[in-house]
């Protein structure tokens, strides 16, 4: 399970890395996981 959440991150900051590497602008917003379009009005806004 650790390992999973490690490697998760990893890959995350990977694909950031590459972004930044290759000068694109990019925004990380963080929110709970959703389920269903329902739930997602929960966290946007």
């Amino acid at each position: 399970m650790e390992n999973e959440r490690v490697e998760k991150r990893q890959a995350r900051q990977a694909v950031y890395d590459g972004l930044v590497s290759h000068k694109i602008a990019f925004e990380v917003t963080e929110h709970k996981a959703v389920g269903n379009m329902a739930e997602l009005s929960d966290v946007a806004g």
